[in-house]
């Protein structure tokens, strides 16, 4: 049995042009995770790291749907996909959204993401995942 993602993006320039999209996206199955990352006490300078496995498709073109929000958006908030050859050092300063060819931007399937938190100050983030996936 299929499951259907939705997913629409409005872009508003002032003063330009106003873009949209909508689609939507079936997949097998789908995992949703919350995470925290934790953020150490004191100034920026060193990073906490929280690591997370979020689904287990070995192969990035079981991958259909990659979301990624957090209560926090920040250039000091990081995250790798831990498979070697991952993409690493994305930051986290927006919500992050990669449907199709997008997805190969990930380098490797996401099977486990590394959060490195350097917000400091004990700035914790919750980051919610929503992946979904062709089932295995």
């Amino acid at each position: 049995m299929s499951e259907k993602i939705g997913w629409s993006v409005n872009v508003n320039v002032e003063g330009g042009p106003n873009l949209s999209a909508a689609d939507s996206q079936e997949v097998e199955a789908y995992d949703k995770i919350v995470v925290v990352a934790k953020a150490k006490a004191g100034a920026p300078g060193t990073a906490e790291e929280t690591s997370v496995e979020v689904q287990p498709a070995s192969d990035p073109k079981d991958i259909k749907f990659f979301f990624v929000t957090s209560n926090r958006y920040d250039k000091n908030l990081k995250f790798d996909v831990e498979e070697a050859g991952g993409a690493s050092g994305i930051e986290l300063d927006k919500p992050l959204l990669l449907v199709g060819g997008g997805i190969g931007l990930l380098l490797k399937s996401p099977k486990k993401l590394k959060f490195k938190n350097d917000l400091g100050n004990g700035k914790d983030a919750t980051i919610t995942i929503l992946v979904g996936r062709n089932a295995k």
